[in-house]
């Protein structure tokens, strides 16, 4: 499959529900009583940063989430001034200063010192509603449900898993399909099956259904995202979990692929190293709050092999490459993910 087509079918779902996470259960920032010390507040955060040098990735971490804080606080507060002129020079002077604390942030974080543990760690920690998240009772039932689909058989084979997908999505893309909990949540067990058979077959499925599957499943994930369902929370959850659950998958799949010692394709090398980065950087930070412990543990066991891996893909065997390779390849890897926290 080429890498254009496996990275939209994978990162679809998220673009498409977007107006439902920002609808969803919010974590209310702490409010500034006026738009002055809102400003001050920001002033002051700045101020604190630039005094920084050399700091550890946890303390990284502790002042991104500070930070993103006091920022949205100060949005807040410009917002509910219904007095405010957003032409007047204190807006001017809000978009400045935090425009300057992002950048004394990342320059804080975006150390040559980094190693590809400390990214990992700072990508997966700097979510800022994930505790909260956690706790919540439709999040503990939808991870529960999609985690008893592991136990459902996948299709034996890629002919089989290609008819019944299509199947599914040629029924679930018509508007008024899935309009209730109980359709949504049969849809969602019946393309589990079919995702996970379709990487259990991943080299021998082409490129031309995997586009079909790609842009069908595309419309039935937009029309849910435009249900009826008044709970849009549960949808958003259900969603989510689904996104991480598909893209670490994906990633265990090629995983699988190298330490069996399948053979590989060139086209399938460049298209599984895809595959292995986007957990890394194709998981958002709002997508993070959604992480389980054990996804969180599967990226972390992960990463120590990451460099590794994407090495082995281009026909060097597992602990045969040259400390070199390894070295510059963590070093690009750092910077990548450590990028992708402050898109």
């Amino acid at each position: 499959m080429k890498k254009q087509t496996f990275l939209h079918l994978l990162m679809f779902s998220f673009f498409c529900i977007v107006f439902i996470t920002m609808t969803s259960c919010q974590d209310e920032p702490e409010s500034f009583k006026t738009t002055t010390e809102a400003v001050n507040a920001c002033k002051k955060q700045l101020s604190k940063l630039e005094k920084e040098n050399d700091i550890s990735i946890k303390k990284a971490v502790k002042l991104y989430i500070q930070t993103k804080n006091i920022q949205d606080s100060a949005v807040v507060a410009f917002a509910r001034d219904v007095t405010i002129d957003f032409n007047s020079e204190i807006v001017k002077q809000l978009f400045s200063i935090c425009d300057s604390l992002d950048v004394s942030l990342k320059s804080l974080v975006m150390n040559d010192e980094r190693t590809l543990d400390d990214a990992i760690y700072f990508k997966i920690n700097i979510p800022r509603k994930r505790k909260n998240v956690l706790k919540e009772d439709i999040y503990k039932e939808a991870l529960g449900f999609f985690e008893k689909l592991d136990d459902v058989p996948v299709y034996s084979n890629s002919q089989e898993t290609i008819n019944q997908y299509l199947k599914l999505l040629s029924y679930s893309k018509n508007d008024t399909i899935i309009d209730s909990k109980k359709k949504l949540i049969d849809f969602f067990t019946r393309e589990d099956k079919c995702y996970r058979s379709l990487m259990a077959n991943i080299q021998q499925i082409n490129d031309e259904n995997v586009v079909t599957i790609s842009d069908w499943t595309e419309k039935v994930i937009e029309n849910i995202a435009r249900c009826n369902i008044q709970n849009k929370n549960f949808v958003n959850t259900y969603l989510m979990i689904r996104f991480n659950r598909r893209i670490i998958q994906s990633a265990v799949t090629v995983e699988n692929i190298i330490k069996s010692k399948q053979a590989i394709s060139p086209e399938q090398s460049g298209e599984y190293k895809w595959m292995l980065l986007q957990p890394f950087i194709g998981i958002d930070n709002e997508q993070m709050n959604y992480l389980s412990k054990d996804e969180e543990k599967k990226l972390t066991e992960m990463g120590k092999q990451l460099p590794a891996y994407l090495i082995s893909l281009d026909g060097v065997k597992l602990g045969k490459y040259e400390q070199k390779q390894m070295d510059f390849l963590n070093k690009i890897l750092v910077t990548y993910i450590l990028n992708s926290c402050f898109i």
